[in-house]
């Protein structure tokens, strides 16, 4: 008679990770310009709403002033219309007829004037960004690497993070290796797995976590 016994095998693999806050967030450009003032530099703790960085852009800047200059002539000009139409009481139909198709052509080109202006000081008003969360800026030499930056709209700017929040462990497991850890945590009822790892900085001493989440795609490691 043969006797077989089965064993639930353990998972094990060495990888590398590294150890990120668990609240962090990245700040990017929301428009082209040049980065002129810095308010932070690297460990500066700050406040969600504070103001971090003003951007420039001469081009928007001209094009506002343009705007502007171009809206004071027409509501101007609509002014004296109104005059004339105020005070010249019998004009001749044809005249009266011919100011009041020059008062509605003049609004239409106020109200499409402003509409053009409010887009632009929209755009202005996002050279100017703000912290999205309480917490300390980790770009090292933030100030030296940031004045005087060219930058187009949506490229990185630098990362606000709660270094006095939750840790977690971000590990780089192997493309071949991915699908054992995928398996064994859909089969675990609690979709977690105990895991043990060591610090660089304290390598003799084991520290256990939970594995919780495996990412949807593969990312490269730098």
């Amino acid at each position: 008679m043969m006797l077989l016994m089965f064993f639930p095998k353990e998972l094990q693999m060495r990888v590398n990770g590294v150890m990120q806050p668990q609240l962090r967030k990245n700040l990017f450009a929301q428009t082209e310009g040049i980065i002129r003032e810095v308010y932070i530099d690297h460990g500066s703790i700050v406040k969600q709403g504070d103001l971090l960085i003003v951007m420039e852009n001469q081009d928007l800047d001209m094009q506002i002033a343009q705007e502007e200059f171009q809206l004071e002539t027409i509501e101007e000009e609509i002014k004296m219309t109104n005059v004339l139409l105020a005070r010249q009481t019998d004009l001749p139909l044809e005249d009266s007829i011919s100011l009041g198709n020059k008062l509605t052509t003049l609004e239409k080109q106020k109200s499409s004037k402003e509409r053009q202006l409010e887009l632009m000081l929209k755009k202005r008003s996002l050279q100017k960004l703000y912290s999205p969360i309480d917490g300390t800026v980790v770009l090292w030499e933030a100030r030296k690497r940031l004045e005087d930056l060219p930058v187009d709209a949506n490229q990185y700017v630098l990362e606000i993070a709660a270094l006095d929040g939750d840790w977690q462990l971000e590990l780089d497991i192997p493309q071949n290796k991915i699908g054992y850890v995928s398996n064994a945590l859909a089969k675990n009822p609690d979709h977690q797995l105990s895991t043990e790892f060591r610090v660089a900085t304290n390598p003799n001493l084991p520290q256990e976590g939970e594995l919780v989440r495996v990412a949807d795609r593969a990312e490269l490691s730098s």
